[in-house]
């Protein structure tokens, strides 16, 4: 009986030494996962006035893979015009889809195209996949660029004015 007795009392500090290794395990990862690598690079969507600019105007952070959404009014239609990108490579912009309400995006080659129930037209690019996207920035009144990353969006004319070439680009640092 003295003998389980023994064998009963030592079980608490074994407990005790166990949830303490656990502890400092657990708090070690937490730290290693919140210390950033010096090395490591991150990814960002540049937003510079000309092809050759140095400086950028804006940069968002953004992951591979993930879709960004850049808005404008049609300069005709009036009607906004949604192209949707999504990110392969530091080197490689993919338009996925455009969403608009009238087709006149005259110089692309659609392998679908489809009119949702809301009426707006969904059209899906073939073989649309560049290194940057560049176009004529509009004012607030025409045009009114704005972009989209995850939840949050940039209104582009804070930092253009309207005749501005823009340049969108994605870049590593």
């Amino acid at each position: 009986m003295r003998d389980q007795l023994k064998a009963i009392s030592h079980r608490p500090e074994k407990f005790r030494l166990t949830i303490a290794w656990l502890t400092i395990t657990l708090s070690s990862l937490l730290i290693a996962a919140a210390i950033k690598p010096t090395n490591a690079s991150e990814l960002f969507l540049v937003f510079a006035k000309e092809q050759k600019q140095e400086k950028p105007v804006l940069q968002i952070p953004i992951s591979y893979g993930e879709e960004f959404v850049l808005t404008y009014l049609h300069s005709y239609s009036k009607f906004p015009v949604h192209e949707h990108y999504r990110l392969i490579s530091a080197s490689q912009i993919e338009l996925t889809r455009i969403v608009q309400r009238a087709s006149q995006c005259s110089d692309i080659i659609f392998s679908q195209v489809n009119l949702r129930e809301d009426g707006w037209l969904e059209m899906v690019p073939k073989n649309r996949i560049t290194n940057e996207i560049s176009f004529v920035a509009g004012s607030p009144d025409l045009g009114n660029h704005k972009v989209q990353v995850g939840l949050k969006q940039w209104r582009l004319s804070d930092w253009y004015e309207g005749g501005d070439v823009v340049v969108i680009r994605a870049e590593e640092h």
